[in-house]
């Protein structure tokens, strides 16, 4: 696996209406959102549930992403490739100094006042075309200093939890190839790497082995879409391609000890519906 550097940060301004829903296999990036106004339902691998205005959420790169609004909702988004396009080395090497200290599990960040105020510049230019890539990459950059300022340590670390790791670049490589793939060995092959460097390399990444990460990858897509509200068993089994029903039962009673049906139930408790 070659090394890959890429500077690609970019900043959106989106109004969505209350007709508003979005959906997302695969997202081909990772994505910060800034929510100032309004509020969405967020149904995504790794959060499930209602975002509201005057907070901030990373998505991961490959996350499924369904959104639907509420009201009539104001997002800045900043996608990018590599968290070494925000961040520098010494301040990735503290963050993951502390990354075993918090949860895995992704919570919304609360905007103080100098960031909602950040905010709001960035949605009053986006609005005005803000178009120059420079200017993108200074305001992420920004951004980042404003955490380091106004944030505790343990609040960022938090945040960035889902991209840190021993080998950032090749945490990357594996969010940003393995819905390419259908197993493990498919994976090593697109990395290049050796067998044994693969997995070594995977293990520093993630802390856990490949075989590990796939189940829980695809255990966590199939919660995340169980909390899809009004979703039947039938339609879990289409939008999780599982080849037939007998399949599905085995699986989410051998992985959550429980039947589809009360799956389903179980995860709509985390979804705020009306």
């Amino acid at each position: 696996m070659e090394p890959v550097v890429n500077d690609d940060c970019w900043f959106k301004h989106l109004v969505f209406d209350t007709t508003t829903v979005l959906e997302c296999e695969y997202s081909s990036k990772n994505f910060i959102l800034f929510l100032t106004g309004g509020s969405v339902l967020l149904n995504t691998d790794s959060y499930c549930g209602e975002f509201v205005e005057g907070n901030i959420l990373l998505l991961p790169q490959s996350s499924f992403i369904r959104l639907e609004a509420r009201a009539q909702t104001h997002l800045v988004s900043l996608s990018f490739d590599y968290l070494t396009n925000l961040c520098n080395s010494a301040l990735l090497q503290l963050l993951h100094e502390h990354a075993c200290s918090v949860s895995d599990e992704v919570c919304p960040l609360k905007m103080q006042p100098s960031l909602a105020l950040f905010t709001e510049t960035l949605a009053y230019c986006l609005r005005r075309k803000a178009m120059c890539p420079h200017w993108h990459k200074v305001m992420s950059q920004e951004f980042i200093l404003l955490l380091k300022e106004f944030y505790p340590r343990k609040d960022m670390v938090g945040f960035f939890r889902p991209l840190l790791g021993e080998e950032p670049e090749f945490k990357s490589f594996v969010l940003q190839n393995y819905p390419k793939v259908d197993n493990i060995a498919g994976l090593i092959e697109l990395s290049q790497f050796s067998r044994s460097v693969f997995f070594t390399k995977f293990k520093s990444a993630f802390g856990i082995t490949a075989k590990q990460w796939l189940l829980r990858q695809r255990a966590n897509r199939l919660l995340g879409k169980a909390c899809r509200p009004g979703i039947s068993v039938k339609e879990l089994l289409e939008v999780c391609d599982f080849d037939s029903q007998s399949q599905l039962n085995r699986y989410v009673r051998k992985t959550f000890n429980c039947t589809p049906k009360e799956l389903i139930e179980q995860a709509q408790k985390r979804y705020w519906v009306e």
